[in-house]
């Protein structure tokens, strides 16, 4: 399913960034020309109404279930409104468990062979969305659906259909050319850039690699060793570690000793 006026709050909230000069710098330290953080949807008041809504009617639609999940913390404000709108039990799931208290990993009242239906903000690689099915499973909780208000289409759809037993990914926005096509149509994106789009959706790995090669300078104008930020230098040593031979020589040129101290704290941390 994709609503059209979504889609529209997905841009009039700045829930979507989109820029092809200057890209988007991820968690994982690669580079992306678009962006999305949900949690400026949540704040738009309009947006977070129809997606809430969606995501209700959506649900209503999968059959029994006991319990709403969602992963903190960006999955708990759709999560929880939701469990609120459809009167069920919320269950939040941490990322691993405490060191203190009763160190459990999910929190709420439940009891194995519960059916759960979990919610979240996006997927992209599917890396957290997996991590979530398996620690309500490890509980002995049931879940085989899994709902998103957007869905980067990279590849989370298939790595929760790869678990044993898969899971089903629904998204109420699914990045596809379809959507691109339709940010064309409504001005969102420049038409001139739907092209080059594509191409990253293609393949966004090799999309940045080429981006840096033709823009080095990228990993120059993102480092601040004064503020001990090595964003730019990530960018190579983790995010894409088999350009380090292209970028080892500017790089040392660039940041002098600030590079030597670094990669020396990088091999003291690696033991």
């Amino acid at each position: 399913m994709m609503s059209q006026n979504l889609i529209d709050y997905l841009f009039e909230s700045g829930a979507y960034k989109f820029d092809l000069e200057n890209p988007f710098i991820y968690v994982s330290k690669t580079v992306h020309p678009d962006y999305v953080n949900l949690g400026n949807l949540f704040t738009h008041v309009p947006g977070r109404e129809m997606a809430i809504n969606l995501l209700v009617e959506l649900i209503s639609k999968l059959g029994y279930f006991d319990a709403i999940s969602g992963g903190v913390v960006r999955d708990l404000p759709f999560a929880s409104i939701v469990a609120h709108q459809l009167q069920k039990p919320l269950l939040v799931i941490r990322k691993e468990k405490k060191g203190y208290g009763a160190r459990d990993r999910v929190i709420g009242c439940y009891s194995p062979g519960q059916k759960v239906i979990n919610v979240a903000d996006l997927i992209t690689y599917g890396d957290s969305a997996t991590g979530w099915v398996n620690a309500l499973r490890e509980l002995g909780l049931e879940i085989d659906n899994y709902c998103v208000v957007v869905d980067r289409n990279q590849g989370g759809g298939e790595a929760l259909q790869e678990l044993n037993p898969p899971v089903q990914l629904y998204g109420l926005i699914r990045m596809d050319e379809t959507f691109y096509r339709e940010a064309v149509e409504r001005g969102f994106i420049p038409e001139s850039s739907f092209e080059e789009m594509m191409r990253y959706r293609a393949n966004p790995r090799e999309w940045g690699i080429l981006y840096l090669r033709q823009h080095p300078n990228f990993i120059r104008d993102h480092v601040d060793p004064d503020h001990d930020y090595w964003s730019g230098v990530e960018i190579i040593h983790t995010g894409y570690p088999e350009l380090i031979p292209e970028f080892e020589s500017m790089m040392r040129m660039w940041f002098g000793d600030d590079y030597i101290e670094y990669l020396e704290r990088l091999r003291d941390e690696n033991g």
